[in-house]
């Protein structure tokens, strides 16, 4: 790592209360503590400003930034949080994305999103609606269109129209889902949401409106919080291999693995809110 910098990992979140990024730093976190370095936290969702809170972390001289794709949106944004990162200081290691050049771990979203996609036709579903997330995010944008291949490449269009936005929260994707009941299901068998909040979110709007997740209609998500299997049924979502990405990203960075991190590869987890349609 490069001279004139502190004991400190900064992480960088779009949403700390996101399992998600909280499985992230948990790995950077045990990597961490074999290093002897501190961990500092700082979320672009509370400081309402991307920019600004790469700015405010760069001031604290970090040794390693470690940022993930779904916290900055597309151009011109992530060109100026490019150009802000590379302004000395520590090594940055990028956590999904491929597009900044940084080293990255690679999380395989796209194609990740594309399988469950076919698998979710395997089951026999041939008429979904999406749930996804703010439009131009860099992450959410690789599932959505990774998504749209699967069910391409299996013979499934997905309409437009039957395409809903949230917020990667569990109120968004109760909102976003309760826009999508308005005047019933119309001919929808699936909703795939674009991680599990939202799926979980979806679930509780589909329950209002009098109807049962996994028996009127299909639920998906991903990421496989742990909160996946808790829900009844059960989420059918996509595991990815999260704590040991942010642990590869400190393993990089330290120069242990310049080469990229091998990391277990995304799993399609098919469970209750699929089951086989005939």
């Amino acid at each position: 790592m490069k001279s004139g910098t502190t004991q400190v990992i900064a992480v960088i979140a779009n949403d700390i209360r996101d399992p998600y990024f909280a499985a992230i730093t948990r790995g950077v976190m045990d990597a961490a503590e074999e290093t002897g370095l501190t961990v500092t936290l700082a979320s672009s969702l509370i400081a309402g400003d991307d920019l600004a809170v790469l700015r405010e972390v760069k001031t604290l001289r970090p040794r390693l930034i470690v940022l993930s794709a779904t916290s900055f949106h597309a151009e011109p944004t992530r060109s100026a949080a490019i150009r802000i990162l590379q302004q000395g200081g520590g090594a940055v290691v990028v956590v999904g994305s491929e597009s900044m050049p940084f080293p990255t771990v690679r999380l395989f979203e796209r194609a990740a999103a594309g399988e469950l996609a076919e698998a979710l036709v395997r089951q026999g579903y041939r008429q979904p609606a999406v749930i996804a997330g703010p439009r131009g995010h860099v992450g959410g944008d690789a599932r959505l269109d990774g998504f749209h291949q699967g069910m391409w490449k299996a013979g499934v269009a997905v309409a437009d129209a039957r395409v809903f936005r949230g917020d990667y929260s569990r109120d968004g994707g109760f909102a976003a889902a309760r826009r999508l009941l308005v005047g019933g299901l119309r001919d929808v068998d699936l909703i795939w949401a674009a991680n599990d909040r939202m799926a979980i979110g979806a679930m509780a709007a589909i329950r209002e409106a009098g109807l049962t997740p996994g028996v009127d209609v299909g639920i998906a998500g991903f990421d496989d919080i742990d909160a996946a299997l808790d829900m009844s049924p059960t989420l059918t979502t996509v595991h990815l291999a999260l704590h040991e990405a942010g642990y590869a990203a400190v393993r990089i960075a330290a120069g242990h693995d310049l080469a990229g991190a091998h990391i277990p590869a995304p799993e399609v987890r098919l469970r209750g809110t699929t089951p086989r349609r005939a």
